[in-house]
């Protein structure tokens, strides 16, 4: 048996998790001896596990980072020449930081997606189409926790239409050095799918 929260292997008489706590529903206690198996009662049905920034990550974000650069080139051009030809130097390092930056933006945001968990499937969507993948199809779960997002990043044992790997904001946060309770959840769910 394993753990509902973190994943943790059980034994039959174990009653809370020796690793995070989290106690064992009754009706599951001595139902499975040691591997998952057969038909869980509790699985998630049509559970959104990323979070509702993901939309303005993915798409306002970028819009507005190019919105400023569009502005900030406009006014530097509204600048008198002469006065524009002493700053040309630093409008350039600004313009090489912008697009450094940018480049930076589009490349993360891009490749975040939402993620729902429907039965034994995770639903993943880039706004644009969408995808079932099976949860037990995942063989590792990854979170980079020391960023402000702290996505998480799936990978997967099959080819889906987003390739081997897709990576998400998780809803909620945590502090850096904690995992997301989601991490945990979807390690155990792909073992006993």
């Amino acid at each position: 048996m394993y753990c509902v929260n973190c994943g943790e292997k059980l034994c039959n008489v174990q009653r809370f998790c020796s690793r995070c706590g989290f106690g064992v529903p009754e009706a599951l206690a001595g139902s499975f001896a040691t591997e998952p198996r057969g038909e869980l009662p509790f699985f998630p049905i049509h559970q959104v596990i990323s979070s509702h920034s993901t939309v303005v990550a993915r798409f306002v974000l970028p819009a507005v980072w190019l919105a400023a650069g569009i502005a900030g080139a406009i006014w530097y051009l509204r600048i008198p020449g002469s006065e524009r030809a002493d700053s040309l130097g630093s409008a350039g390092v600004a313009a090489f930081v912008w697009l450094f930056l940018g480049i930076f933006i589009l490349w993360t945001s891009s490749v975040l997606k939402k993620v729902t968990i429907d039965g034994r499937d995770l639903i993943v969507s880039n706004y644009f189409r969408e995808a079932r993948i099976p949860l037990n199809s995942i063989i590792r779960v990854h979170q980079d926790k020391w960023t402000r997002t702290q996505p998480v990043k799936i990978f997967f044992n099959l080819r889906t239409p987003f390739g081997r790997s897709i990576s998400f904001i998780p809803a909620g946060y945590e502090l850096p050095w904690k995992e997301h309770p989601i991490v945990a959840k979807l390690r155990w769910l792909s073992r006993v799918a």
